[in-house]
């Protein structure tokens, strides 16, 4: 079997051959997701601003992001 990575691409069904298969291989992370809103506050549970106004510290949307070291806890921030 062939693994075709197409993204967010949405696919007309019609156009597709019959015999395909359509599966989701990765999931979103963001604040969009309720399970990954408890997980941050789960993970976070002293700070009341780990979620703020829908998003992570009321900055960003996604939840797991590289490069992101300002939101970061300090000790984490002094290691680099």
């Amino acid at each position: 079997q062939d693994i075709i990575d197409l993204g967010r691409r949405v696919i007309d069904e019609t156009s597709v051959k019959s015999d395909l298969q359509v599966l989701q291989l990765s999931s979103d992370h963001s604040t969009s997701l309720p399970e990954e809103v408890m997980r941050i506050k789960a993970e976070h549970p002293d700070d009341e601003s780990s979620i703020l106004n829908g998003r992570v510290k009321g900055t960003l949307n996604v939840t797991r992001a590289f490069g992101a070291g300002f939101l970061k806890q300090p000790k984490w921030n002094d290691a680099l």
